[in-house]
């Protein structure tokens, strides 16, 4: 299997529905920023899902009494999920 095609050696590439551009249009550039923004908002749920159970184990040892600072970081976690859905759609 071909991992490389050596087409983009003109400076070009395919978008998405086959329209050929130059590597250099900013759309190219666009989708880098999207995909950029994706991979850090998935970084940042992996991150916060993480400390959720960092502190699951510091209320285990009774070291943490509020409940409240794993319920916020559920919902950070779900916002962060449904955002990275978003910014994918």
């Amino acid at each position: 299997m071909k991992a490389f095609s050596k087409k983009r050696d003109k400076g070009d590439t395919i978008l998405l529905f086959g329209q050929r551009v130059p590597e250099s249009d900013l759309r190219c550039e666009t989708y880098g920023t999207i995909d950029e923004a994706i991979s850090s908002l998935d970084v940042s749920r992996a991150i916060v899902r993480r400390t959720g159970g960092r502190v699951v184990m510091l209320q285990e040892k009774g070291e943490i009494v509020n409940e409240t600072i794993l319920q916020y970081l559920n919902r950070l976690t779900d916002i962060l999920f449904i955002s990275a859905g978003y910014e994918e759609t």
